[in-house]
């Protein structure tokens, strides 16, 4: 009888360790994320955007996010049509100097699609698949 009670409370106390926790990470929410410090979608010049060459992260909480990786696809537009160069995937924050290089090439109506951005803090890693479009000026 004492060994049921037993298990029966750490069975208990499991159960409302999982559900403190659920809870704990609910509280969390999403982080808005940028294009340097202020730049979400819209028409840019190169200039602005290479003026802070990285993406950032605002959080609406105490949470400390950092970027762990992202995607950045260029999209040019002839004859109509958006043609599409290779992804470049790029590690941590900052525009590597492939990107950086495309930008200062792009034409005006260049479209840049950063996407897939992955970030990560103690509540653990998220994936934004959603992309922030911006077209070159």
């Amino acid at each position: 009888m004492r060994t049921l009670k037993l298990m029966l409370l750490l069975a208990a106390l499991a159960i409302a360790g999982n559900v403190g926790y659920g809870q704990d990470t609910a509280k969390y929410s999403p982080p808005n994320i940028y294009i340097g410090s202020n730049i979400n979608s819209g028409k840019h010049t190169k200039e602005s955007l290479l003026v802070n060459p990285f993406i950032s992260i605002q959080s609406k909480d105490s949470t400390k996010w950092n970027i762990v990786s992202y995607r950045v696809v260029f999209v040019r537009q002839i004859g109509g049509s958006g043609v599409e160069d290779a992804p470049i995937t790029v590690i941590g924050a900052n525009f590597s100097e492939e990107v950086i290089a495309k930008i200062q090439s792009a034409k005006s109506g260049t479209i840049i699609e950063f996407s897939d951005i992955k970030i990560q803090s103690i509540v653990g890693i998220r994936i934004f698949f959603n992309p922030i479009m911006i077209r070159i000026q």
